[in-house]
């Protein structure tokens, strides 16, 4: 079963970062309270964000642990009781968490943000005027030899990033650096994991690549849930047309890549 829910984005109803976290924490939630009514098992559930979905559903996650410590600060807490009410669920309740393509050292992207036309006056904009608390590697770092390091993420899910060695929007480099803070605090192998796809621009994992017939993503994010929801009944039909053919001729597949700004 699969859930897509969807969030809002600037500046529709003046939403900013803020209120896109605050949609994927009541999404989850709700997919949790009635996810068995359509077939589910709300005790089996994974959350993947691709590019900014990342960024967002990771932020949900980290605030609700933040949230749980013993001395939260207070603007992690009141931002958890947002303007529909207040959730329950915990991050820890979750069997894994995936990220493609996505921005967590949003300080590093300065440039690119510009090169897609954001300046810096309409990323504040976005963030609310708190980037800075919406920035996954700022938030980590403020971590670092704490005592309630430990406590914070062994609340966190299992964490797998996927990202293209050609990304032009979210720099590889960027991803690299934040999965190298993270090994700071999570040391476990099978609760962080970074894989890079060489060669795959942004969308590649997504878009282009599954045109051409290659689901190398689907097929590994497949395995991950397989691997954290224990189950080992499914299999991935490797040999299956629908999933080796490709879905349009390469040189549409072509043009698109030459076309694609990202």
């Amino acid at each position: 079963v699969v859930v897509i829910p969807d969030l809002r984005n600037y500046p529709w109803a003046g939403a900013t970062v803020r209120d896109m976290v605050n949609d994927v924490d009541t999404s989850l939630e709700w997919t949790i309270k009635n996810i068995e009514q359509f077939g589910g098992d709300p005790s089996k559930i994974v959350v993947v964000g691709q590019s900014a979905g990342g960024h967002v559903a990771f932020m949900a996650l980290l605030q609700k642990s933040r949230a749980s410590l013993p001395s939260a600060p207070q603007d992690t807490i009141q931002s958890t009781q947002h303007q529909y009410r207040p959730t329950t669920w915990m991050p820890s309740s979750l069997k894994g968490f995936v990220s493609i393509s996505s921005p967590f050292r949003l300080e590093a992207m300065q440039e690119s943000f510009v090169k897609k036309g954001l300046d810096d006056q309409l990323v504040d904009r976005i963030f609310g005027h708190e980037n800075e608390k919406y920035d996954p590697f700022l938030v980590i770092q403020e971590f670092r030899n704490t005592y309630q390091s430990e406590r914070l993420f062994q609340e966190l899910p299992p964490i797998q990033i996927y990202h293209g060695t050609k990304d032009q929007t979210v720099p590889h480099e960027t991803a690299e650096a934040f999965y190298e803070e993270l090994r700071k605090h999570v040391t476990d192998e099978d609760r962080l994991s970074f894989i890079s796809y060489s060669g795959w621009s942004h969308t590649d994992p997504i878009l282009e690549s599954p045109m051409e017939g290659d689901q190398t993503l689907h097929r590994d994010l497949f395995h991950d849930v397989v691997k954290w929801t224990d189950s080992n009944d499914l299999t991935w039909p490797e040999h299956d047309p629908i999933i080796s053919d490709p879905l349009c001729p390469q040189f549409m597949v072509d043009a698109g890549r030459f076309f694609n700004p990202f």
